[in-house]
């Protein structure tokens, strides 16, 4: 007499049902770090969750660099020259002088959570120093194109739409020097000559867009020092992310 054989595919149909598709992880559950997936340090940090600052960033850059000076000279082109360059340098300068105390108060005051890595209370960060460098320069290049623009009106023109030139120029030279120098030095033995945000007198120079990075997203996005120590753990161990850095230094200064 055959032997009843107990059915395991059944019992394992079984199981399977018992376990369903709602214990599977769910779509929609929050992203996980891929670089803490593969043992490098987790930055903690998800852009999704920043996207309304940054949609409302790239908006401002787009209507402050593209749309605005072109609809405000439409608009003021009748009204005299002084006041179509005297207009967008207040509209244009307001906002960039309330960014400037904004920063230096996070980066100056007292128990500062936004500081670079073992710096002292009066440590700015590059980002600012290069902040602080281009509103003093553009200031300067904007009110004299103003005192001229009665006597010397070509001149003023000139002046007032330099800009953002000088600054699209000048971050192009700095990322693109930098990156120069590391390519002509070889073995990593460029080394920084002086504090350079998180960097000390003496550490190995790792580009422009490392630090820009740091800056920006430990000031501006109040992620603080804490990200500037994760940005370094994770540069120090994943070499994509070092391998990502040197092509925005690349692209940046071309």
């Amino acid at each position: 007499m055959a032997e009843k054989v107990p059915n395991t595919m059944a019992a394992a149909s079984d199981g399977e049902e018992q376990t369903g598709p709602e214990q599977l992880p769910s779509a929609r559950s929050e992203p996980v770090d891929e670089g803490q997936q593969r043992g490098v340090p987790s930055l903690d940090l998800n852009l999704w969750q920043h996207k309304a600052p940054i949609a409302i960033t790239f908006s401002v850059l787009v209507v402050t660099s593209g749309i605005l000076p072109i609809a405000l000279y439409l608009g003021l082109v009748n009204t005299g020259i002084e006041s179509t360059i005297a207009i967008p340098a207040a509209i244009f300068g307001a906002p960039s002088l309330l960014t400037l105390l904004k920063r230096s108060y996070s980066l100056l005051r007292p128990n500062s959570t936004t500081r670079p890595i073992s710096a002292k209370w009066y440590h700015l960060d590059f980002f600012h120093i290069n902040f602080l460098m281009y509103f003093t320069v553009i200031t300067g290049v904007m009110v004299t194109s103003t005192i001229l623009a009665e006597d010397y009106l070509l001149t003023a023109l000139r002046l007032f739409s330099m800009p953002l030139s000088i600054i699209i120029l000048s971050t192009c030279l700095q990322t693109s020097s930098i990156r120069l120098a590391i390519a002509v030095i070889q073995n990593n033995t460029l080394r920084y000559p002086c504090r350079v945000s998180s960097m000390g007198m003496g550490d190995i120079v790792r580009g422009a867009s490392y630090t820009i990075v740091e800056d920006i997203v430990a000031v501006d996005r109040k992620q603080g020092t804490v990200y500037r120590q994760r940005w370094d753990a994770r540069y120090k161990a994943s070499k994509e992310i070092r391998s990502l850095l040197r092509w925005s230094d690349a692209v940046w200064g071309r």
